[in-house]
């Protein structure tokens, strides 16, 4: 009993002495908490004294930017020992004093003025740039640069007398670089000539893939110096392009020239401002070496004049003030094979003149073409080009054929052995011709295809077959060029149910531009049952008729039946010919017009019948040119009297009697030399 009640206050005991602890624990947690609050309150007033420290720092060093630039000039020869190793010591580069200045995009590393040069020769002189370091690898002691963008800096391209261009870039006229320092290589009889262009030629595609390829190679690969900076540029500079054949010096302002490399790649952007639009170009590149790589790139806002400088062209046949737009797209394949190829071109709104004093300017609406590189057929395809001028609007599309890349050609091969580009180009639904003057209907179009051949290497160009079909017209042909000494030209055409006025419509309006307008003018119906026209024109028979002098005689070959025609105007008064039918033959020299057959009504409409016509020219190189009428007229007297009081025909012929005093039908001949033209 007694040793239950010991243990009974034992238990006891512990429950007391417990109960005591509990309590110390409890007098005890309000202070531990008044100790975190103390910590906590003390952190967070340390917080805000260095948060107020920052701020009144930053505040201060804003205010003292704000009053003008802070220097560094300590960072200058850091950021030059960078520079060097960045480009692997190939340039020396200096700097003007580094200061942390307020520019348009907030507080920026500046320097008062940047230089490179190459074997101690100045290559580039911006007066101020603009840099950004990386912040981690300055607080390990070292600056690596992410930015570098030169400002207000010029950069002047210069043609030279003999064609030379150089180019400068804020340095002096006497440092300019020379980008066609080779001359060159003199051909010799022993120097392979053809052969090796035709094998060039014909490796065309895969040069300009590996071209490609070594551009993406240049801006993806991390090992380039390109691609070891994040941005590079120019910034509100000019460009000068001096242009010393032509005495004339264009100036472009706002020039933003850069490169940016980015997570998904490089970016490249040139644009500037012109006399009337703002130009610009965005490329980028995308991938690694040894993995799938895209090129892309578009242009908008050129001129012709801009293209023309740029692409060193003088002396263009044709102008224009329309805007010109271009894309492309390139993607090379892990085998380093073309994966993807396509591109397109734009033509806004503006005129189109050929170098021509008789060609009418045409009004442009709009021009596109796209294509794209089919793997499979191995050719690009063309869908579409869409043409909308004031009188055309046309769709069409194709395809064209490269050579095949291992194919070497021997100088005398013919066009389609192997070093030929092969194309085809066909309406893609029917057009129309629009009206030139007052009265005339739309000309429909409804199908149209030509094939080519193009032989850069032969300097030969084949269009094999030649198809235009409408209501109106119906044309087939083939034609030729080459340019191996001069320009040289031949054509064929057969026209079958064709009428007059449509052919002439389809010709440009410089070509044998007194024909053509006589032609619009004086034939406004008729047709060409059945005709063949063959040319072979040289360099300078062109010329000649440029300045409105007939080709030889063999130049030209054409044998035509016209039907139906109506002829308006032949002589001053005549009365117009109606149902006129006639055979054509033609040369360079000649024209004859024979079978001739018409019915006339005179003002008082009496009728006479026309047969057995013939005109004939012999010789029309001689101004004026001789020819001579000949043709037989029937009806009554009265009637032909009329026709030959006329002022044009009195001279040549005359009734023997007085024609009051004769009555009936009248059968004779007209026969008359008279001269043509001036």
């Amino acid at each position: 009993m007694r040793g239950r009640l010991t243990d009974g206050r034992r238990g006891d005991a512990e429950i007391l002495s417990n109960e005591v602890d509990l309590t110390a624990v409890r007098l005890q947690a309000p202070r531990l908490l008044c100790a975190a609050r103390r910590v906590t309150r003390a952190c967070i007033y340390l917080g805000l004294g260095v948060l107020a420290v920052l701020s009144v720092s930053i505040g201060g060093f804003l205010l003292v930017l704000a009053r003008g630039p802070i220097g560094f000039d300590w960072l200058t020869p850091v950021i030059v020992k960078s520079l060097d190793e960045l480009y692997a010591h190939r340039y020396d580069f200096g700097l003007g004093g580094v200061a942390f200045a307020s520019t348009d995009h907030g507080p920026t590393l500046t320097a008062a003025g940047l230089t490179v040069k190459s074997d101690g020769r100045t290559i580039v002189a911006a007066p101020r740039a603009e840099l950004s370091v990386d912040l981690s690898s300055l607080l390990l002691g070292r600056v690596k640069l992410r930015r570098l963008e030169m400002l207000d800096l010029e950069l002047r391209l210069a043609v030279m007398p003999d064609g030379r261009v150089t180019i400068s870039a804020g340095t002096a006229p006497q440092d300019a670089l020379s980008l066609d320092s080779r001359a060159p290589a003199p051909l010799t009889p022993s120097a392979p000539t053809d052969q090796g262009d035709a094998a060039d030629s014909a490796k065309l595609l895969a040069r300009g893939g590996a071209a490609l390829r070594l551009l993406t190679d240049l801006v993806t690969s991390p090992d380039s110096a390109i691609g070891a900076i994040d941005r590079v540029g120019v910034l509100h500079g000019r460009l000068v392009i001096d242009d010393r054949t032509l005495d004339r010096v264009i100036r472009y302002d706002d020039l933003t020239l850069s490169l940016d490399k980015g997570a998904g790649g490089m970016k490249f952007n040139l644009a500037a401002t012109g006399a009337t639009r703002r130009w610009g170009v965005v490329a980028t590149a995308q991938g690694l070496p040894g993995g799938r790589r895209v090129f892309e790139a578009n242009a908008q806002g050129f001129s012709l004049d801009e293209i023309a400088l740029f692409g060193g062209l003088r002396n263009l046949p044709f102008d224009s003030d329309a805007p010109l737009s271009a894309q492309m797209h390139f993607a090379l394949g892990q085998n380093d094979l073309v994966a993807e190829a396509s591109g397109g071109i734009t033509v806004g709104a503006g005129y189109f003149r050929l170098d021509e004093p008789d060609f009418e300017p045409v009004m442009i609406q709009s021009v596109s073409g796209a294509a794209h590189w089919d793997r499979k057929s191995r050719q690009f395809v063309i869908s579409p080009i869409k043409i909308r001028t004031g009188a055309l609007d046309m769709t069409i599309e194709g395809a064209v054929a490269p050579p095949a890349a291992s194919v070497s050609v021997p100088p005398d091969a013919a066009p389609a052995e192997g070093d030929s580009w092969i194309g085809s180009l066909r309406l893609a639904k029917p057009s129309s011709v629009g009206p030139e003057r007052a009265g005339q209907s739309p000309l429909t179009l409804e199908r149209s295809s030509l094939r080519l051949h193009l032989s850069p290497i032969q300097k030969k160009l084949t269009i094999e077959q030649f198809e235009l079909v409408g209501p109106e017209v119906n044309l087939t042909g083939s034609a030729a060029a080459d340019w191996v000494d001069e320009p040289h030209i031949a054509f064929g055409l057969t026209s079958d149910n064709t009428q007059i006025q449509a052919l002439v419509r389809l010709v440009s309006t410089h070509v044998a531009a007194p024909v053509r307008n006589w032609l619009i003018e004086h034939l406004p119906l008729g047709a060409i049952r059945h005709g063949e026209f063959k040319a072979d024109f040289t360099r300078a028979n062109i010329i000649a008729m440029r300045y409105e002098q007939p080709p030889p005689d063999a130049a030209i070959h054409a044998e035509a039946d016209l039907v139906n025609v109506a002829l308006l105007d032949l002589l001053p008064g005549l009365p117009p010919l109606r149902n006129l039918s006639m055979h054509l033959r033609q040369t360079g020299r000649t024209l004859t017009l024979d079978g001739a057959s018409a019915v006339l009504d005179t003002p008082h409409e009496r009728r006479l019948a026309l047969s057995e016509g013939s005109f004939v020219i012999d010789d029309n190189m001689l101004k004026p040119a001789p020819a001579t009428l000949d043709l037989r007229f029937a009806g009554n007297v009265e009637g032909v009297a009329e026709i030959l009081a006329l002022p044009s025909l009195a001279p040549y012929a005359n009734l023997p009697l007085d024609p009051s005093q004769l009555k009936g039908q009248i059968d004779g001949r007209l026969r008359a030399n008279i001269e043509i033209g001036d």
